[in-house]
């Protein structure tokens, strides 16, 4: 299994860079700060958005990857009434529902219906 790069941004000094690292803590190659990789994650990792338009967006969820699906799985999330509606978790709070409305492509469609982000 391939091991993807993370963004790390040190809370410390504020460098940046990315690593493959899979424990929990390294060290700031900048400042030598001892960073928790865990509290780094960003909720939305793994998660690539293609496809928008005012009917939904796709998602490529790579954290869904199998042996059937090695680039992981593709997502649809629709926009109905104000809300987004996510086909793979059958929700409207799911992790897919709150990346997709949290894209500024995706607001200013909410804006131009006249929708407000929920």
């Amino acid at each position: 299994m391939q091991v993807e790069k993370r963004h790390i941004k040190c809370p410390h000094c504020g460098h940046e860079w990315n690593t493959k690292s899979q424990r929990i803590y390294t060290s700031c190659p900048n400042c030598r700060y001892n960073v928790h990789l865990q509290k780094n994650i960003s909720p939305f990792q793994g998660l690539e958005h293609f496809n928008i338009d005012e009917k939904g967006v796709k998602i490529l969820d790579r954290t869904l990857k199998d042996e059937r699906s090695p680039h992981g799985i593709i997502v649809e999330v629709h926009f109905k009434q104000g809300h987004g509606w996510c086909d793979y978790d059958n929700s409207n709070e799911c992790r897919h529902t709150q990346f997709a409305l949290s894209l500024p492509i995706v607001q200013d469609i909410f804006k131009k219906k006249g929708w407000k982000l929920t």
